[in-house]
């Protein structure tokens, strides 16, 4: 699912990756009227949206109806809540292998398909 890839990217690899993602939650330090930032926030959405379309047997290019837009928010808060709590160490608490890779092959992966499990084809 690509929200575990945007995961990865947030939690993975370098800590500038790391300070990216935070910045994104930081309205404070972003220009509010720069076009530029709002265009990134709407093309940010796309991969999602898309995903979630295919997931629920709709044509990508669907308008989102309510249930395909709570499903989004669903996948879209899970996966940033799941980073936000990787990157500030709190799954230590719960599990004693709380390791980045493991966080994001395992644990996310898990979490993601009881959220979403795969639909048999056909059976949207």
């Amino acid at each position: 699912m690509i929200a575990a890839g945007r995961t990865e990217f947030a939690c993975s690899g370098t800590r500038r990756r790391a300070t990216r993602f935070q910045l994104m939650f930081r309205h404070d330090l972003l220009l509010p009227d720069d076009a530029r930032v709002a265009a990134a926030s709407e093309l940010a959405k796309v991969p999602i949206a898309r995903t979630i379309l295919a997931l629920r047997g709709l044509q990508e290019d669907a308008e989102l109806d309510a249930p395909t837009s709570a499903t989004m928010l669903a996948a879209w808060s899970t996966v940033h809540g799941f980073a936000h709590l990787a990157l500030s160490g709190k799954f230590s608490k719960l599990t004693p292998e709380a390791k980045s890779q493991h966080l994001l092959d395992d644990l996310l992966p898990q979490m993601l398909d009881i959220l979403w499990p795969e639909q048999p084809t056909g059976s949207r």
